[in-house]
């Protein structure tokens, strides 16, 4: 009986541990993916355009 109880109380914290996990990871990738999506942001402003010498001689 008490292994049952000693397998069923790690089966319960494995679980408890991977739950844990697998909400750090998410938000960790989340993070990431959002840091990712403004340095696209800044990357892709338009950037000033030089303006053109048009003088005809």
């Amino acid at each position: 009986m008490k292994e049952i109880e000693d397998e069923y109380m790690y089966e319960e914290k494995m679980d408890q541990i991977s739950d844990y996990l697998e909400s750090i990871i998410l938000d960790a990738l989340l993070s990431v993916l959002k840091n990712l999506k403004h340095k696209n942001d800044l990357l892709a402003m338009k950037s000033p355009t030089h303006q053109t010498d048009d003088t005809n001689f």
